[in-house]
């Protein structure tokens, strides 16, 4: 069971697919919340599709060597667990601090476990054949 690229790579896509369909479909209430004016500059995109290609080969990294019976559903676990337990539980203290609004907190708090679930399902679908059957 060795690291694949190309789960990696579509993990990444992925992730940013399902966070630019999230973002396109709430971006109005998400400006509203943050109270961002997007200045025309294609940079945070060009980020966004970078930083997603990085977590792409991150849940690849975590994913590969799992040994689960179902790896599709353990990615999507993975995804969720870690999604939820580390990043929307350490943003939700975050925007406390910064007195943000719960919208704010809500929207982006939720997209990072949704992306992750899905990048996890992908890299699970490349490794069913590792999979021990019971």
């Amino acid at each position: 069971m060795r690291f694949n690229p190309v789960s990696a790579l579509a993990a990444g896509i992925a992730y940013y697919a399902v966070q630019a369909i999230w973002y396109m479909a709430l971006g109005k209430a998400w400006q509203a919340a943050s109270g961002a004016v997007p200045d025309g500059s294609y940079a945070p995109l060009i980020w966004a599709f970078v930083i997603a290609l990085i977590i792409g080969f991150v849940v690849e990294t975590a994913l590969h060597a799992t040994t689960d019976p179902n790896p599709p559903m353990h990615g999507i676990k993975f995804g969720l667990f870690f999604g939820i337990g580390l990043f929307t539980t350490n943003l939700f203290e975050i925007h406390q601090f910064e007195q943000r609004p719960l919208a704010l907190t809500i929207i982006d708090g939720l997209a990072v476990p949704l992306c992750l679930a899905v990048a996890g399902l992908v890299v699970g679908l490349f490794h069913r054949n590792n999979a021990k059957v019971a």
